[in-house]
């Protein structure tokens, strides 16, 4: 078995490294896949992709961790101009992603960590810096697991929200300066990043803006679907400027509220027709990840005492059972005053 970290130089997986090493957790290569704009300039925010030396020399000087350093056989602009050879478009060329099933992640990223672990011919545990408060996430890395490659969290394993990975990075100077203008680093061509941080690149970087404004004029489709990054410039000329995103280390509120709800079930399995507690779940089937079903009012029965209470079917087919779901709510970190049996 191979341990492997991958490492975004993120505050998460940064966070993940600090305990791995903390706990003594097994670790044989820490990987990072660097994505590459053009062969010469990276793909990270410039700010990110001047940190992350010094962020490299720190892990290995405090925590003993070399960074291996991966990237695609061509870099974004390279795969941009590339000619399809298959499909309803075969001649034209790739152009600006899709954002749903975006060739770029999977070209400049999943693909580089696939052909790697391949080649190791070995079973695997990927460590992914994927904090607790980032259940969508979690659920998402359960389902790409496979009987040789196995995926770990140990910030959810133990408990570490976003804000918690802050804390645990600041005494090892390995909190990233781009957390000063934006909630998450990524690439500064994404086209799934916010209206804001495009409004930064051309204010900051305009010869950065400049390139993609040019490329996008050769493209299928435009870079962030809505409109063009010329319409968008003039905008800016004029004075727009769009809201920032709240969300950096002094402002930090994670969005999770609309993937949680309040739910009134038995309190313990001898309920006795009365005993009913409120407890607060992720609203996702735990175990492939859907969503739960629409809650509505059923009746609980112990022996012939009926109580009435919550409860939902959940489209995927998985049941819930109250058992199940009274260790859940003691466990998920949304109910820090509740215990299991306890009203």
């Amino acid at each position: 078995m191979k341990h492997i970290a991958f490492l975004s130089f993120g505050k998460d997986s940064i966070a993940q490294l600090i305990k791995i090493k903390e706990l003594g957790l097994p670790l044989d290569e820490v990987v990072y896949v660097d994505i590459r704009y053009t062969p010469e300039i990276s793909g990270e925010h410039p700010i990110m992709a001047a940190w992350i030396p010094t962020a490299e020399k720190i892990i290995k000087e405090k925590l003993g961790y070399t960074v291996k350093r991966l990237s695609a056989q061509y870099s974004f602009r390279e795969y941009f101009y590339r000619k399809k050879q298959k499909g309803a478009h075969v001649g034209e060329i790739y152009g600006f992603p899709f954002q749903v099933g975006a060739w770029r992640n999977s070209r400049l990223k999943l693909d580089v960590i696939k052909q790697y672990e391949n080649s190791l011919h070995d079973e695997i545990t990927e460590y992914i810096g994927i904090a607790a408060d980032e259940v969508e996430r979690m659920f998402t890395l359960r389902a790409r697991a496979t009987d040789k490659i196995h995926k770990r969290s140990v910030l959810c394993e133990n408990n570490i929200t976003e804000r918690m990975a802050f804390d645990i990075c600041k005494p090892y100077d390995l909190v990233s300066p781009i957390y000063n203008i934006t909630a998450r680093g990524g690439c500064w061509f994404c086209p799934k990043q916010r209206i804001y941080s495009v409004y930064c690149l051309w204010r900051d970087y305009p010869e950065y803006f400049n390139d993609l404004k040019t490329i996008e004029k050769d493209s299928r489709c435009l870079m962030l679907k809505t409109q063009s990054l010329e319409d968008l410039e003039n905008r800016f000329i004029n004075g727009y400027i769009p809201k920032q995103r709240q969300r950096t280390t002094g402002n930090f509120t994670p969005r999770r509220a609309a993937n949680t709800k309040e739910v009134c079930i038995p309190a313990c399995f001898e309920h006795e027709g009365y005993k009913t507690v409120k407890v607060k779940l992720y609203w996702f089937c735990p175990v492939c990840g859907k969503r739960r079903g629409k809650i509505k009012t059923v009746r609980s029965y112990d022996g012939s005492l009926c109580l009435f209470c919550d409860g939902w079917e959940n489209p995927c087919g998985h049941v819930d059972k109250y058992d199940a779901v009274r260790d859940e709510a003691a466990s998920n970190g949304l109910n820090p005053h509740y215990t299991e049996g306890v009203l």
